[in-house]
Formats: C-alpha cells, structure tokens, sequence
C-alpha cells in the first residue's frame, strides 16, 4: 500500500492537468473497469487478480519512470472491449472446467495465446487510449478505494490460499500418519505370520526372514499361509467324509437294528400277554384245586365219622346176632351135636386151607412191605437228588451273579480301553498298539462269553437232571397207583374172609374152644386189619408228601415265573435305553450334520475371504504405491509451485497462467487427496474386518475340531454300547426261550400232576364207596 501510494502520489504531480480534462470524458473506461471488477468473484479471478495486482507497476521500487505509470494507467483504464474479451474467455474457461477437467491446459494455453494477442493489440492502441487515460483521471478516487478493496480481496484470497497451504501440509501429516499405522498393521500381519511359523514350524517365505520381509512379498507370504490353511482344511475334509460315510452305515445299521427290535419287542409283548393268561390260568386252577381239596377234606372227615357210626352199628348186630345165635343154638346144641361134629371136620379142613391161605397173604403183605419201604427208599433218595439239585441250582446262579457281577466289571474295563481307544485315535501314533490292547479285551471277552455258555450247558444239565428227577416222581406215583389197586384187592379178600369167619363163627359159636380159636384169629384179623389200615395211613402221608412236592414244584414255578418277569423288565428297560440311545444318535447325526453344513458355509465364506483379501491387498499396494507416488509428485507440484510463487513475485507476463494452473492444481490435489482418503479408511475398514474375520474363522475352526473330536469319541461310545446291547439282546433271546420251554415243560408236568392228583382222589373215593357198600350188607 504505501508503494502504490507513493506511485499515485508521484503519477499525480506529474500529470495533473492531463487528469483533470480527461476525468470529464471517460465514464464508460469506468464503467467497464467496474463491471471486470464485479465479474471477478470466483477463485480463479480472485486468483488472476491476485496475480496481477501483485505484479502491477506501482507494486515495484520506487524508481519507476513517468512511461510506466502512464503504461499501467493505460492498461488499468482499457476500454470496454477488451474488458469484455477477457470476461468472455474467464467464463468460457469456466464453462469448460466444469465440463472437461481433460481439456483444462489446452483451453488454458488457447485463452493465454487469445489474451498475449490482445495485449499486443491493447499495446497498439496504447497511443490512442493515452488521450481516454486523462478523461478517466476524475474518477481516480473511485478507482483508488475499488483498488484498496481489490487489494483486500486479493489479501484475503492470499490468506485462503496460505489456508489452503496449511490445510493440504495437515493431509500431508494425516496422511503420513495413517502410513505409519498401515506399518504398523504391516509389522502386526508380520507377528502373527512369525507365530504361525512359531506354532507350525513351517517357513512362510524362503528367501527372507519374516521380520526382515518386505511389503511387496507379504502378499506371496499371507497366500502361503492361507494355502496352508487350505490344506488343513482340505486334509479336514477328507477325514471328515469316512466319518461321514461310516455315520450313514451306522445309521442304516440302527435303523435295521431298531426295525428288529421293534418285531422282538413286540413278539416280547404277545409272549407277555400270553403268559400272563397262562399265570391268571394257573393261579384260578390253583385256586379251584384249593377248593377242591378243602371239599375233600370235609368229606374224608365226614366218610370217616360215618365209617365209624356205620362200625359201631354193625359190631353191636353183630353182638345181637351173635346172642341169638347162641340162645338158638343153646336150644338145638343137642339136636346138632353130632351134625356139628362132621361139619367141624370140615371146618377144621376149611380153616387148615385159610391157614395157608392167609400165610401166603402175610408173606405177600412182607414183600408189599418190603416193595414198599424199596418206594420210599427210592422216594428219599429221589428228594435227595432233587434238593441236590436245587442246591447245584443255587450254587449256579450264585456263580452266574458272579459271572453277571464280572461281566459288568469287564464291560466297565471295556469301556474304559473304549475311551483310551478314543484318545489313541487322536492320537495317530500308538494306533496298533491300542489295536493289539483291543483284540486282547476282544478275547477276554470271547472266553468269558464261552465260560457263560459253559454254564448256561450246565444249567441246561440240571434242568434236565430235573426233569428226570421229575420222570421218576411219575413213576413212583404209578408204583402207588399199582400198590394202591392191589390194597384194593386185598381190602376185598379181607371183606370175604371176615365174611367166612363170622360163618365160622356162628357154626363153631357152641364149642368154646373153637369159639376161642376163632376169637384168637380174629384179633389176629384185626391186627392185619390195622396194619393195612397204618399202610394206608402212610399212603395218605405219601400223598399229602407228594402234594407238598407238587406245592414246591407250583413255588419254583411261581420263582420262574418272577425271573421271567424280570428279564421281560430288565428287557424293556435295555430297550427304553436303546431307544434313548438311538435317539442321542440322531441328534448327534442331526448336530453333525448342522455341523457340515455350517463348515461347507465357512469354507465358501473362508474362500470368499481368500479372495477379497487377495483383491484387497493387491488393491491396497496399488494404492500405497499409487498414493506414494501421488504424494511424491504433490510435494514436487508443491515446491514447483513454492517456486512458482517466488518467480511469479518477479514476473509479471505469467501471473495470470501460473495463477490459474496453480488453482486448478489445487482444487485438483484436493479431489485426489479426499478420495485417496476415503480410500484409505475403506482400506482400513477392510483390514480390520479381514482382522476380525480371520480370527473369527480361527475360532470356528478350533470349535469345529473339538466337535468333531466329540462327536468322534461319543461315535466310538455308541458303538461300544450297540455291540454290548447285541450281546445282551442274544443273551435275553437265549434265556427268553429257556425261560418259555421251562415254563412249558413246568406247565405240562403241573397239568399231569394235576391229572394224577384227580385220578388219586377219584380212585380214593371210589374205594370208599366200594368199601361203604360191603359193610351195609353185611
């Protein structure tokens, strides 16, 4: 200010006459110079105006001569035309900046070729505008303040550009410290590649150190990793499909198994039902027996009360008859003492035949005896054998519980080698040596399950040593019935006997002592009489023994029958668990199946990352290198124009171009700069989701090989306990079908029991009547 002062003071002294006549005839110089200065209001004429005013005549040293003042005057007060070319080229350029930032230089270098031809012609004309300069001399004051606020403008615009300035060195500065924090995600990517080699033992890039690796090989060094990656994966999968593959048989194979089961289970329950029908027949023929033989019991009571009254009766006729007798033969002892004589002789023959006769009937009774005690002999004997076998009956289950109590020792000890086998097969190394462990378990096993067989042979043994025992039972029973025929024979010989003495009696009534002869067999008669009578007084306890056997037998059924229930519990209880178990089998077929799915999802995901991380590393060098050389030629294009600046405070021809190539280049710089910004957070944003990404599938990855390991071990586990089912089901089959021949061998023999006992009774009875018939008429 204070140079243009002193310019304007000094170009006032020396042309103030020229001044003052041309203020009057030039209003339309200042109309135009007014309108150029309304019109420059965008940066570029801010810039230009800058430029010109900077590097006017009256901004130099003092030592300026009168032909330059009069040379910027000349210029300052041009006329209208030229004023309105240069408006018309600033708009077309403009115009054409917006439209085509390509076009920029060269319309650039056209309009400055345009301007440097009119400042030639403006120049010619020079001589004529002189007489128009001193007409526009009265509006010199105007002029001064719309120039002082020019200069202020322009002082303003300077101050905007140092602004501009600053504001481009702080991108500068951001951008170089989001460069160091690209080194630093840089230098984190090189630590964790360092880990992987730590925790693999592989070398990531060959031809340099990690720590010394350059960024142009991070790319080839993290699509090593990743490959590796792949390759864990791709090794993952082709463990995965046999397991898949051996789930599918298992699963066909649990199905099939669950199918046969279900038809056993069912064949189970029919085979309930029909024992409980035959329990409930059982139990109403038992109870009926129970009946039958109070009912018995009452009438023996009663048939025995009666045999006595009807006793009693017939020894008091007989004493009646028996006085009588002696009354009438008192009376004709006389008349028929020698008839009697001759017919004692032949009494007396009569009875030295029932001597003998009755001689061989005792020595008949001996051997019956003697067969007799032979019976009960064979009877005790028989009992002997069958509590023998009862206790060999004990002694067996008791060894079978201690079988059962070590079989579930050793299925505990398999299930323990089954989890160690789990953890061996992890561990891929000591493989055989399991497998050698398992076979040993394997024949452990074979040769307890022979033992078992060996002693389901021997139960087998004592069922049919049972069975005879039973046999002989029969056989003694039909011994009884022979023995209880020939008593019956023997009852009827003793009835007509007693029949022949009471005659002999009445004929030999008058002799004493024949009468005390008589009298002597009699008691003798009677002793047999009791003997048989204990004889079948002992029969009676032999039945009454057999049906304490029989109840025994109906015990033992009643035990068998309570095993049976037993097993078909213990039965529906395996198969609840085995449905449990199924059903945890296709849950956890379902779950790997998720899991599968879930991996193929993470793989195509892992894949996809692969690549855009690719992409983006490949686009982020790109960019860094992009962005490098941007800075570079920034900073260049910096000092150039720093430079410019200091030549464009000398030079006053390219003001105007450097001005405007300046300002393009800013508001150029400044577009690059906030899209390699925007770039650059993108980038960012894309480094730190790649981050988390990785980390995430890291995560998934260790989560999905511990299932899969856990899906492994409770596989084996599933299985272990699918073959110890199998076993346990061919066991309960085996023992179903011994407890159902036992039970059918029980029930046949209960049925012939039950038909002997009824034969007994009715022969018991019919000897009765038989019996109570021959004492009434006598």
């Amino acid at each position: 200010m204070d140079k243009f002062s002193w310019t304007f003071n000094k170009a006032r002294d020396c042309n103030l006459d020229e001044l003052s006549s041309s203020l009057n005839d030039t209003p339309s110089a200042e109309r135009s110079i007014t309108s150029t200065f309304q019109n420059l209001r965008s940066p570029y004429r801010s810039s230009v105006l800058q430029a010109s005013v900077s590097k006017c005549p009256f901004s130099k040293s003092p030592q300026s001569t009168k032909y330059d003042l009069d040379f910027f005057v000349s210029r300052k007060n041009m006329p209208s035309l030229g004023a309105t070319c240069l408006d018309k080229s600033v708009d077309s350029y403009e115009h054409e900046h917006d439209e085509c930032h390509g076009q920029q230089k060269l319309s650039f270098r056209q309009s400055m070729m345009d301007l440097q031809n009119k400042l030639q012609d403006v120049q010619a004309e020079r001589d004529n505008l002189v007489d128009v300069r001193l007409k526009e001399s009265q509006d010199h004051g105007e002029l001064i303040n719309k120039l002082h606020t020019a200069v202020q403008d322009l002082e303003t615009v300077n101050r905007m550009q140092d602004e501009t300035v600053r504001d481009a060195n702080c991108q500068i500065e951001q951008l170089r410290k989001k460069a160091q924090v690209f080194d630093g995600v840089l230098n984190e990517i090189r630590q964790s590649l360092m880990g992987y080699e730590e925790n693999t033992g592989k070398k990531v890039y060959e031809h340099e150190n990690i720590c010394n690796i350059h960024v142009q090989n991070m790319g080839t060094a993290v699509g090593k990793v990743l490959r590796d990656l792949e390759g864990d994966i791709a090794c993952l999968k082709a463990r995965i499909c046999p397991m898949e593959d051996q789930l599918n048989s298992l699963k066909s194979e649990t199905n099939s198994k669950t199918e046969y089961l279900l038809k056993q289970q069912h064949e189970r329950e029919q085979a309930k039902n029909q024992a409980s029908m035959y329990t409930q027949q059982i139990a109403e023929l038992e109870s009926t027996v129970s009946h039958l033989r109070c009912d018995l019991r009452e009438v023996k009571k009663i048939q025995d009360n009666r045999i006595d009254y009807c006793n009693v009766e017939e020894n008091l006729k007989i004493e009646k008859d028996k006085n009588q007798q002696l009354r009438d033969r008192g009376t004709s002892n006389c008349i028929n003492v020698e008839n009697m004589k001759r017919e004692l002789d032949s009494k007396n023959m009569e009875i030295h035949r029932l001597d003998c006769h009755l001689n061989t009937l005792k020595e008949e009774c001996q051997h019956q005896l003697e067969c007799q005690l032979a019976a009960e002999k064979k009877r005790n004997e028989a009992q002997e054998k069958i509590t023998s076998l009862l206790s060999e009956h004990e002694r067996f289950n008791e060894q079978h519980c201690k079988m059962v109590e070590e079989l579930s020792r050793k299925k505990q000890q398999l299930e323990k080698a089954e989890a160690c086998i789990t953890q061996m097969k992890e561990k891929e190394k000591c493989s055989e040596a399991e497998t050698c462990d398992k076979n040993k378990l394997q024949m452990e096993l074979e040769e307890k399950i022979r033992q078992i067989h060996k002693m389901k042979v021997a139960e087998e043994s004592i069922c049919d040593q049972f069975e005879e025992a039973i046999s002989r039972l029969q056989k003694i029973q039909l011994e009884n019935e022979s023995l209880k025929n020939e008593l019956y024979e023997k009852t009827k010989m003793l009835s007509v006997l007693r029949q022949e003495m009471q005659t002999i009696a009445d004929m030999t009534s008058q002799q004493s002592h024949a009468s005390e002869e008589l009298q002597a067999e009699k008691t003798q008669l009677l002793s047999e009489v009791a003997t048989q009578k204990c004889k079948i007084q002992e029969l009676k306890a032999d039945l009454e023994r057999k049906d304490v056997q029989i109840q025994k037998l109906q015990l033992c059924m009643s035990e068998l029958e309570k095993e049976k229930v037993k097993l078909i519990n213990d039965a529906t209880d395996k198969m609840s668990e085995l449905r449990d178990l199924l059903q945890n089998k296709d849950q956890l077929s379902n779950e790997l199946n998720v899991v599968q799915t879930q991996m193929c999802c993470l793989k195509e995901e892992h894949n996809q990352l692969k690549r855009s991380l690719t992409n983006k590393t490949d686009e982020y060098e790109w960019n860094t290198s992009k962005i490098k050389t941007q800075l570079q030629t920034a900073l260049c294009d910096l000092e150039q124009a720093r430079e410019a600046m200091k030549v464009l405070e000398g030079a006053d021809t390219h003001a105007m171009k450097v001005a405007m190539g300046m300002q393009k280049q800013i508001t150029a710089k400044r577009g690059q700069i906030d899209a390699l910004q925007s770039k650059i957070h993108f980038l960012e944003d894309s480094l730190e989701n790649c981050d988390k990404e990785k980390c995430y599938l890291k995560e998934e990855k260790v989560r999905l090989t511990k299932e899969l390991s856990c899906l492994v071990s409770e596989r084996n586990k599933i299985a272990a306990e699918l073959d110890v089912m199998k076993c346990q089901e061919k066991r309960l089959r085996e023992r179903l079908i011994k407890v159902e021949t036992t039970l059918e061998k029980t029930s046949l023999q209960f049925s012939d029991c039950q038909s002997v006992i009824q034969r007994q009774e009715q022969d018991f009875m019919r000897l009765k009547l038989q019996h109570a018939l021959e004492i009434k008429p006598v």
